[in-house]
């Protein structure tokens, strides 16, 4: 995958295009309990 720094340039950009999916795919949320976690925390 490309990286998207130039495209994605702040964290709200970034929940936008989270939103944005969510609307597309709703049913993808179900599931999620929480956040995912990074390694090492």
């Amino acid at each position: 995958m490309p990286p998207f720094g130039n495209i994605i340039k702040t964290s709200d950009d970034l929940w936008k295009v989270i939103a944005w999916m969510r609307v597309k795919n709703p049913s993808s949320v179900k599931n999620v309990d929480k956040p995912a976690q990074t390694p090492g925390q």
